[in-house]
C-alpha cells in the first residue's frame, strides 16, 4: 500500500502581544517635588562626600608610594620646598598685616589686599581704605566751625544714611515727622 500522505503540521497563528497603552504619570507638583529634589540633592551630596573620601584616599596613597620610590637625599629637598614655602606664606601674611596696621585697616580687611610684594599689597591697602566707609556724624557735633551748633535732622539723616546706618537713619526720619515707634507699627 501506498504511504498515506502526511499533511504538514501548520503552527497555530496567535495574535502578536500589543502592551496595553499606558498613559504616563502626570507630573507632580509641590511637596513630592521638593521631596524629590532633596533626595536627588542629598544623593548627589552623598556620591559627592565618597568621591572626595576616595580621591583623598588615594592622593594619601600616591604620596606614600612616591616617598617610598624616593631616595633620602630627594626626601630632604621635598621637606626642604615645603619648609620653604611655608616661610614664604608667613612672611606674605606677616607683610600684610602690617600693611593692613600702617593704612588703619581692620583685621577683617586683610582678605581684600591682594599682592605678594610690598608695592602691590600697599596700592591695594590705599585703594581699600579710600573705598572705606566714613564714621557717621554724631548727633551733638559741629557742623560749622564757628559755634556749638547741633547738625540740622536733614544734615543728621544724610550723615547715618552716608555710614550705612540705615536703622538710625529710619529714626531720625520718624523723629522729624513726629512718629513715635509705635505709631508706625499701627499705621
Amino acid at each position: 500500500m501506498p504511504d498515506p500522505v502526511i499533511p504538514p503540521i501548520v503552527p497555530p497563528v496567535v495574535p502578536p502581544v500589543v502592551p496595553p497603552v499606558v498613559d504616563p504619570p502626570a507630573p507632580t507638583t509641590g511637596a513630592n517635588d521638593e521631596n524629590k529634589f532633596r533626595r536627588l540633592f542629598e544623593a548627589e551630596e552623598v556620591k559627592r562626600k565618597a568621591t572626595e573620601q576616595r580621591l583623598s584616599d588615594f592622593e594619601a596613597a600616591d604620596k606614600v608610594r612616591k616617598e617610598a620610590e624616593m631616595t633620602e637625599a630627594q626626601k630632604a629637598q621635598v621637606r626642604a620646598d615645603e619648609a620653604e614655602a611655608r616661610v614664604r606664606s608667613l612672611e606674605n601674611e606677616n607683610l600684610r598685616r602690617r600693611i593692613a596696621a600702617e593704612k588703619n585697616l581692620a583685621p577683617e580687611a586683610l582678605e581684600f589686599l591682594h599682592g605678594e610684594d610690598e608695592a602691590s599689597l600697599t596700592a591695594s591697602a590705599e585703594k581699600l581704605a579710600a573705598m572705606m566707609v566714613k564714621p557717621a556724624l554724631q548727633l551733638g557735633t559741629n557742623t560749622s566751625p564757628g559755634g556749638q551748633q547741633k547738625p540740622t535732622a536733614d544734615e543728621a539723616i544724610i550723615a547715618a544714611e552716608k555710614a550705612g546706618n540705615h536703622l538710625l537713619a529710619i529714626q531720625l526720619k520718624r523723629d522729624r515727622a513726629g512718629i513715635s515707634r509705635a505709631n508706625a507699627i499701627t499705621q
